[in-house]
């Protein structure tokens, strides 16, 4: 005996994939704002172009991990380009993880790591104040050269 019914089960594959991978990259300290790459370019799927219109998905993008936030701040904007800035007079490493979600149960997960090269910066100093002693004078101190000069890489990095 045959069956007169049959069932048509439709499955979904739930799938982000890599366009690209996030780069590793080094920068100077001090260095600018640096524009790290639009996440469309990155990650793609497959949901987002093929299948009836209301099929159709859309990627969002989050910062999910910055090991070194103190350093490194991260933003993505609207358009879903990455931008990473630097905290003035400092360096090391940031670890960074960018999340992609198509808001239907598929994530992926993009990291790479930014390096802030250290710069030696100028020492820099106040003036000493004149100062007049007479001849044959004891010993005296005239100034604190600590308090005198300065250099923010004996603190920073």
């Amino acid at each position: 005996m045959v069956p007169s019914f049959f069932f048509i089960q439709k499955f979904f594959i739930l799938s982000i994939d890599f366009s690209s991978a996030i780069a590793d990259y080094s920068v100077s300290e001090d260095a600018g704002a640096s524009s790290v790459t639009d996440l469309d370019d990155v990650f793609t799927d497959i949901d987002l172009t093929n299948g009836a219109d209301e099929y159709l998905q859309t990627l969002s993008y989050s910062v999910t991990a910055n090991d070194n936030s103190a350093l490194c701040t991260t933003s993505i904007d609207s358009d879903g380009n990455l931008s990473v800035s630097f905290t003035e007079d400092d360096n090391g490493t940031c670890g960074i993880t960018v999340t992609a979600d198509d808001s239907s149960g598929s994530t992926l997960d993009d990291s790479f790591t930014v390096t802030v090269n250290p710069v030696n910066d100028s020492v820099s100093g106040t003036n000493i104040a004149d100062y007049t002693v007479d001849e044959d004078a004891a010993t005296t101190s005239v100034a604190d050269l600590d308090d005198v000069f300065d250099d923010i890489d004996l603190t920073n990095g």
